[in-house]
C-alpha cells in the first residue's frame, strides 16, 4: 500500500498551502512594501496579522466550495486560474463584509489592500501555470497516469481502451483480462497483453501497482457483472464499468466521468493515498517513540528468553498481509524450540506444555507482539488494523477461507499488532466458526470506519486491556 510520489490528491493538498502561503505572502509583502515604508505605520501589524489570517480560512473555504482543487481538474490551468481567482475575490467580498459589521475597515489602507490584491492575484495566476506546465511534463513521462487493467470480453476491452485515448484520458492500461480460464482456445487482438482467468488478475494487482479495474461488459450481463463485482471487491483498487444499466446503479457509488468518458463506480479502495500517507505517518512516528521508549524491556526480554532456554530470542512466522501477501512476522519466542508451530495450524491451549514459563508471563501481558514493532517500522504492518492470521490457521478444522465469505476483503489494508476484533474480545485463535465470522466482521467494520481518531482509540482500549491483563495463554 503505497503512496504515488505524483499522487493527484496529495498535489492537490500541496497546492492549496501553496496558496495560502501566496495569500498570506501577498498580504505581508504588501504591508513590507506600502505600510511599512509608505505609511510608516507598522505599529498597527496586528490589524493586518488578524484580517489575513482570517483572509487564509475563508479562501480554504471557498476553495471547498468552488471545487479549485478537483484533481482531475489539475491539468486545466484555465479551470484553475478562474476558480481560484473566483475564490480568492469570495475572500475578499467576506472580509470587507466582516469589517463593515464589526466598523474595522479603518484599519486596513486602502493601498495595502490594492497591493495585496495584485500580489496575491499574481501568485495565483503564475502557481497554476507553473503546475500546468509540470503537469504536462510528468503525463509525457508517464507519472500522472492512471494505471488500470481492463477485464471482460476481449473485443469490448479493446474499445474501452481505444476510447480512453480517443478522448486524451492519461491513462496506462497495463493488461486485459478474460476471467474465463477456458477461453484460452480463443484467438483474440487486445491493444495490451491478453490474461485469462481471476486468479492471474488477482496475482497481477499483488505484483504490478494498479489503481483501477474496469469491468468491459454489455448491459445484458448484468449477473456476470455484479459477480465479477463481488469478486473484485477483496482488491485494494477503484472498480469502474464502462457500461452501466438501470439495475446496477442500485450498486453505483458515483458516477465517474474523464473527458467524456462515461464509467459507472461500483467500487472503491478502502484508503486514498491521502489517508494511506497520513496511516504511514501515524505508523512511523507512533512505532518510532514506542519503540524507544520500550527499548529497554525488549533487551530484557531477549535475555531472559535465552537464558531460559536455548534457541533464537524471535519466533518468525508466515502470514497473509496487505494484498494477500505473505510476510514474516517477528514475536518474542514463547514456545520450546522443538515443540514450535511455525504453521499456525496447532491452536494454544490453556497449560500448553510447549510455552515456556517466561512464554506465559510474555503472553498474559502481551509483550511477546512487542518486536512487531519492526514489522510496522519496516512498513509490513500497522500499528492498528486486522491481525494477520497464519498462512495455515483454521477455524476448527477448515480453512478460514471457506469458512468466511469475503474473507479476503481484510486483506485490503496493512495488518495490525492490535486491531477493533481485539479489543471487541475477539482475540488469539478461533475456536468456532461464529467466532471466526464475527472477527472477520469486526475487520471489515474497522476498514469502513477508518479514521486517525478510529485508530487513536483502539490504542486507547489495547492499552486499557493489557494493563487489566489478558486471557491469552
Amino acid at each position: 500500500m503505497k503512496v504515488r510520489l505524483l499522487s493527484r490528491e496529495l498535489i492537490a493538498d500541496a497546492l492549496r498551502l501553496v496558496d495560502v502561503l501566496i495569500l498570506l505572502g501577498g498580504s505581508g509583502l504588501a504591508f513590507a512594501v506600502y505600510v511599512a515604508q509608505v505609511l510608516k505605520a507598522d505599529y498597527l501589524l496586528d490589524a493586518y496579522v488578524n484580517i489575513t489570517l482570517i483572509a487564509a480560512v475563508a479562501y480554504v473555504a471557498a476553495g471547498r466550495l468552488l471545487e479549485i482543487y478537483q484533481p482531475y481538474k489539475l491539468p486545466d490551468a484555465f479551470y484553475g486560474i478562474g476558480r481560484s481567482l473566483a475564490g480568492f475575490g469570495l475572500t475578499l467580498i467576506g472580509c470587507l463584509a466582516l469589517g463593515f459589521a464589526t466598523h474595522t475597515t479603518d484599519n486596513w489602507s486602502r493601498g495595502w489592500a490594492a497591493m495585496w490584491i495584485v500580489f496575491t492575484g499574481a501568485g495565483l495566476v503564475v502557481a497554476r501555470l507553473i503546475l500546468a506546465r509540470a503537469i504536462i511534463d510528468w503525463q509525457k513521462a508517464g507519472h500522472w497516469n492512471d494505471r488500470i487493467v481492463v477485464v471482460g470480453l476481449p473485443d469490448m476491452a479493446s474499445r474501452v481502451i481505444h476510447d480512453l485515448t480517443e478522448k486524451g484520458v492519461h491513462a496506462d492500461t497495463l493488461a486485459v483480462f478474460d476471467e474465463r480460464a477456458e477461453a484460452r482456445r480463443g484467438t483474440f487482438e487486445t491493444p495490451r497483453p491478453l490474461l485469462f482467468g481471476l486468479q492471474a488478475l488477482f496475482e497481477f494487482v499483488r505484483t504490478n501497482p494498479v489503481d483501477q479495474v474496469i469491468i468491459a461488459f454489455p448491459w445484458s450481463n448484468e449477473a456476470r457483472i455484479l459477480t465479477l463485482v463481488d469478486r473484485l471487491s477483496v482488491l485494494p483498487v477503484d472498480i469502474t464499468l464502462a457500461f452501466g444499466t438501470e439495475i446496477l446503479h442500485k450498486r453505483c457509488l458515483k458516477m465517474r466521468s474523464s473527458r467524456g468518458v462515461h464509467m459507472m463506480q461500483l467500487g472503491s479502495r478502502p484508503l486514498t493515498e491521502r489517508q494511506i500517507l497520513a496511516k504511514r505517518i501515524e505508523d512511523l512516528t507512533l512505532g518510532a517513540l514506542i519503540t524507544l521508549a520500550a527499548a529497554p524491556i525488549l533487551l530484557l526480554i531477549a535475555l531472559l528468553i535465552r537464558l531460559e532456554s536455548p534457541g533464537p530470542v524471535f519466533f518468525r512466522q508466515q502470514r497473509h498481509g496487505f494484498n494477500d501477501t505473505i510476510f514474516e512476522i517477528l514475536k518474542f519466542r514463547t514456545m520450546y524450540v522443538e515443540q514450535g508451530d511455525t504453521s499456525g495450524r496447532e491452536r494454544t491451549v490453556r497449560g500448553d506444555p510447549r510455552v515456556t514459563r517466561l512464554g506465559r508471563f510474555l503472553r498474559r501481558w502481551s509483550l511477546d507482539e512487542l518486536p512487531q514493532l519492526l514489522n510496522v517500522l519496516k512498513g509490513d504492518m500497522s500499528l492498528i488494523g486486522p491481525r494477520p492470521h497464519p498462512v495455515g490457521m483454521l477455524a476448527e478444522k477448515d480453512d478460514y477461507r471457506e469458512v468466511v465469505q469475503n474473507y479476503a476483503a481484510r486483506h485490503r489494508v496493512k495488518p495490525g499488532i492490535t486491531g477493533w476484533a481485539q479489543v471487541n474480545g475477539y482475540r488469539g485463535a478461533a475456536e468456532t466458526k461464529e467466532v471466526a465470522r464475527l472477527r472477520v466482521e469486526h475487520d471489515l467494520e474497522y476498514i469502513d470506519r477508518w479514521s486517525l481518531l478510529f485508530d487513536f482509540r483502539i490504542l486507547v482500549m489495547t492499552a486499557v486491556s493489557v494493563a487489566a491483563g489478558t486471557e491469552a495463554y
